[in-house]
């Protein structure tokens, strides 16, 4: 039996208040799924669970060790967690019993929905566009899903996200990590100045009229967790020779029950005010990605517990990092956010989206190339924002800068969401018969 999770979540954890639980289908799945000495040691594994260990008879059966299991866990708002440590120890029985929660089966078919739309949309992989290894690794989970390079869109709304439609939500605690994932981040010997950031733990898409926005859930995290498994994914560290990626990879697009703790991204494409898509070169100072072409910037976002200048939600983030790297002002207003994605094969969360800049592109490169340039930014390009153009970039993994840049730039790859964004951005302004003339 693999070794639970430390599953020892404050019990105000991802709604746990608002769930209408199956509870016939709990009950089946731990009937069939476990015996005697596995649920004993679940229970064990699960502190706020201990409790009940010592009501437990060794003559008891194992449906009425089941029976107290439930409701003991139902009245301490623990079935979440409990169901979690039980998926980890039997992922076969987990899906076989499914669903276990009522209340969300109607999100669940929206979610499918939207991303069932944007593959009716596109076709299955955009033109071919995804990474042999993001097709597998859809394949393997069962997910139908639009995806450019390693860029998955797990929600897409054509007409866009304005200001007041994501809500963002915080939780006040962490989700533990699985006791082999603390162990590498333990393992972390670096002197780098660690800082707090945002774990997206879950979404909700828009569901009725009383809800017509993106509800985003987050709980804290911090760079280091990222950074010491972001960097041991391929590594065989785990029992029996397993890496990271092969023994979390079927739970990784399931956040609330994903064990990776990485950081919330906004993917932004500046549009300027004469309708030319800014192209960036990520420069040899970024951690990830340095020398590629980005449309157009990347921004983390920044958790209260950052400090002073953190993000109250997303569009702080995006007008923030705007000013950070290109140096101009843009307001809340001018941007728009069209898809929730998912990056593989580094498991990454962020949100994809446009920023309409009331500035030339010329007026642009002028304020980052002569008094603000960014050390993230090594070059700066513009090309007109038209499916006519933009097609052809998007169908090759390697930009080819075209004459009348506004400085020498050179030929290198695609940052892994940039031409998701140009993609998205195409659709979002111009619609999709537009795009698909282009193709």
């Amino acid at each position: 039996m693999k070794t639970a999770h430390d599953f020892n979540k404050s019990p105000n954890t991802f709604m746990a208040k608002k769930i209408n639980y199956n509870l016939a289908n709990i009950r089946s799945f731990l009937n069939e799924g476990f015996e005697v000495a596995e649920l004993r040691r679940i229970i064990y594994d699960i502190r706020a669970l201990r409790p009940l260990l010592g009501t437990l008879s060794e003559q008891i059966s194992k449906t009425e060790i089941v029976d107290n299991l439930i409701e003991f866990a139902e009245r301490k708002i623990l079935l979440e967690t409990l169901l979690e440590a039980a998926k980890i120890n039997n992922y076969a029985r987990y899906e076989e019993h499914q669903p276990y929660c009522l209340a969300h089966e109607k999100e669940k078919v929206a979610k499918e929905a939207d991303r069932l739309t944007s593959v009716e949309i596109f076709g299955s992989d955009v033109f071919g566009l995804a990474s042999k290894k993001t097709k597998a690794y859809l394949d393997s989970i069962g997910i139908d899903a639009v995806a450019i390079d390693g860029c998955i869109s797990m929600y897409h709304r054509t007409g866009g996200l304005a200001e007041g439609l994501v809500q963002c939500e915080f939780l006040e605690n962490s989700i533990s990590l699985p006791n082999d994932l603390r162990d590498i981040v333990n393992g972390l010997k670096t002197h780098e100045k660690n800082g707090a950031k945002c774990r997206l733990v879950n979404y909700r898409p828009p569901l009725s009229d009383a809800q017509d926005y993106l509800q985003l859930t987050f709980c804290p995290t911090d760079y280091y967790s990222f950074l010491a498994i972001n960097t041991k994914l391929d590594e065989k560290l785990l029992l029996n020779g397993m890496t990271v990626r092969e023994k979390y990879w079927h739970s990784s697009f399931d956040l609330p029950t994903s064990p990776f703790p990485n950081m919330f991204y906004v993917h932004l494409l500046l549009v300027s005010s004469d309708n030319k898509a800014i192209i960036v070169r990520r420069s040899n100072h970024v951690e990830e990605y340095r020398g590629t072409w980005s449309a157009t910037l990347e921004e983390q976002f920044r958790p209260k517990e950052a400090g002073d200048d953190y993000d109250r939600d997303v569009f702080d983030t995006a007008t923030r990092g705007v000013k950070e790297e290109i140096g101009i002002e843009v307001e809340r207003k001018d941007v728009t956010f069209f898809s929730l994605t998912f990056e593989f094969p580094n498991f990454n969360l962020g949100l994809a989206g446009v920023v309409k800049v009331k500035a030339s592109a010329e007026d642009i490169w002028r304020t980052w190339h002569l008094g603000y340039t960014d050390r993230e930014i090594s070059r700066f390009a513009a090309v007109p924002f038209e499916a006519e153009t933009i097609m052809p970039l998007i169908r090759s993994r390697i930009f080819e800068p075209q004459s009348g840049q506004f400085e020498n730039v050179e030929s290198a790859p695609w940052h892994p969401t940039a031409r998701f964004r140009l993609m998205f951005g195409l659709l979002q302004r111009y619609g999709v018969s537009s795009v698909n003339s282009s193709k």
